[in-house]
């Protein structure tokens, strides 16, 4: 353990100055969630892009929303070799918490959309390689990709229509899954697909009956 170095000190003093901030109430809710445990009004399936806080977006506290992060806010089919993990997840956050509502957030300027659109146009021969951890993760996305390249509209930017499309795609792998789908069709889970501007922060929500993302401030 002689690599794993002490914290900066800047962390140390960022931690003080955040304990110093916290009001009553914070501190009253925060030993509440840790005496009762958690009850998550919302899970969501974001990506890992350090400019997107699903819980701020929604104006959330501590304990509102479930999190789970990766690259690109994927969800992979219930039988890809590398489901596992988001599996897991789903598995605790619908089966043990019972959450009710669960959320997939794609993003603007998403790098790991970027990087799909470049590995899928033959643009990023390193992601090919077999030993590329991302690129792997990014073969998921493929047919959002050929369906984005199907549905693109004159005019449309095709990374922002590939990120949608991402979603979408999540969406509908998260079906894939019995103990999701069985809840959806008894009515104890609704699933929803939102998109955020980071520049804007505007939401957009996916409309079925519009079959479009609409924003939320329109």
């Amino acid at each position: 353990m002689q690599r794993i170095q002490p914290l900066p000190a800047d962390f140390v003093r960022d931690h003080h100055a955040w304990q110093a901030q916290r009001t009553p109430v914070h501190k009253d809710t925060a030993i509440k969630l840790a005496d009762e445990g958690q009850t998550p009004k919302a899970m969501v399936i974001g990506c890992c892009d350090s400019r997107v806080q699903p819980a701020e977006v929604f104006n959330g506290d501590i304990g509102d929303f479930f999190v789970y992060r990766n690259i690109a806010n994927v969800v992979p089919p219930v039988d890809h070799p590398q489901a596992v993990s988001t599996a897991a997840a789903l598995e605790y956050g619908l089966t043990v918490l019972h959450i009710p509502h669960l959320i997939v957030m794609g993003h603007s300027n998403c790098g790991g959309v970027q990087g799909c659109h470049s590995l899928c146009s033959g643009q990023a021969p390193a992601l090919e390689s077999p030993d590329s951890f991302v690129g792997s993760w990014l073969q998921i996305l493929r047919p959002a990709y050929e369906r984005m390249q199907r549905e693109l509209q004159p005019g449309q930017d095709p990374l922002v229509a590939l990120e949608q499309a991402s979603v979408l795609q999540s969406l509908e792998h998260l079906l894939t899954h019995d103990f999701i789908r069985t809840r959806v069709a008894a009515g104890t889970l609704s699933l929803h697909g939102t998109w955020l501007d980071i520049r804007s922060g505007e939401v957009s929500a996916y409309d079925p009956q519009a079959g479009a993302f609409i924003s939320l401030t329109a």
